[in-house]
């Protein structure tokens, strides 16, 4: 029985997948073959640049390649990569990142194998891309030996936020069947389609934040990503270091969308959405400071937006208790 697929979507990036997969591929052999497959999905590098990577894991069956014959986008990637797999438990991986510990799977096998969870949330470490730098070794600031449980993924995003902790892929683990049942198309266009139906999915289902930073998110500098995704100008703007252009496009519209289909399906309430904070990125920013302030920002991208998309977020925001400043800085978008 396989009990847990890792899903990784791929793209450009053949040194930092194969040290990510060699580190997966260690803690399997001998051990969890039976248990763990991962599926990685090739988004059409150029000149298929992966290959060698996937050549290097051709030994070892549990781990299977797919080239798209076309390249369809991160986003669509992102969904695509699970699509394939078989497991109780998914595991969205990125391709540049890494688990961190050399009993990373140990510690994850143990508490699927209880199944007392349907959600699990993962602490991590960050480090530089060429890894020699520690930027942080707890980025959460948890206990590292202690879990704790929560009664839906509503409840866990309204003590520590929705974009900061969850809409990073690689620490996440959860139900396959649950999220693959969930209508993924209304959450495209947001950069952040698993989140919007990781959030439908599980919001009221059994979660477990663990302690222990168990994955490393590898950061990259602007030039470094800009390299990486050529002229996919989608990925390069969403993931470039201009901050105000990423915000402007992708955290204001987008994600004043995906949040009011959430309202829509339950998954959270208008005064839980208007308290919610980011704790653990965007300095405690509220999410509606942070959503208002990037409509705000949408303004100057000449041609970006419809009337539909200000008619959907104006209606939105009418959906929720917002506070008199808030209220006022929306007026000035």
């Amino acid at each position: 029985m396989t009990l847990l697929s890792i899903a990784i979507p791929a793209y450009n990036r053949p040194d930092a997948l194969e040290y990510a997969l060699l580190r997966f591929v260690s803690q399997i052999v001998l051990k969890y073959e039976d248990e763990v497959e991962i599926v990685v999905t090739d988004d059409k590098t150029p000149g298929d640049r992966l290959r060698a990577v996937r050549e290097r894991m051709a030994p070892y069956p549990f781990v299977r390649f797919i080239r798209n014959p076309e390249n369809i986008g991160l986003e669509r990637n992102l969904i695509h990569c699970t699509e394939p797999c078989i497991g109780e438990y998914l595991w969205l991986f990125g391709d540049d990142d890494f688990v961190e510990t050399p009993e990373t799977l140990d510690g994850i096998m143990s508490r699927l194998r209880k199944g007392e969870h349907d959600f699990y949330i993962l602490n991590r470490t960050r480090r530089s891309a060429a890894l020699d730098k520690l930027i942080s070794s707890n980025w959460m600031n948890l206990d590292p030996e202690k879990d704790e449980a929560f009664g839906g993924l509503r409840e866990f995003c309204v003590a520590n936020g929705f974009i900061g902790v969850i809409g990073f892929i690689s620490v996440n683990i959860f139900r396959r069947k649950p999220f693959a049942a969930v209508d993924v198309e209304p959450y495209y266009g947001t950069m952040y389609p698993q989140l919007g139906t990781m959030a439908e999915a599980f919001h009221d289902r059994p979660t477990l934040l663990i302690g222990e930073p168990l994955v490393c998110h590898r950061t990259q500098t602007e030039e470094q990503k800009r390299a990486e995704h050529g002229n996919k100008k989608t990925e390069a703007d969403f993931m470039s270091g201009d901050i105000e252009r990423r915000n402007g496009l992708y955290f204001s519209h987008p994600l004043a969308r995906m949040l009011n289909r959430l309202l829509d399906v339950g998954a959270f309430e208008p005064s839980e959405l208007a308290g919610m904070k980011e704790i653990h990125a965007f300095r405690g920013l509220p999410l509606m400071d942070l959503v208002i302030a990037s409509v705000n920002q949408s303004r100057v991208l000449d041609g970006a937006f419809t009337e539909a998309d200000w008619a959907l977020t104006n209606r939105f925001f009418e959906r929720l208790p917002l506070t008199a400043e808030q209220k006022a800085e929306l007026a000035q978008a």
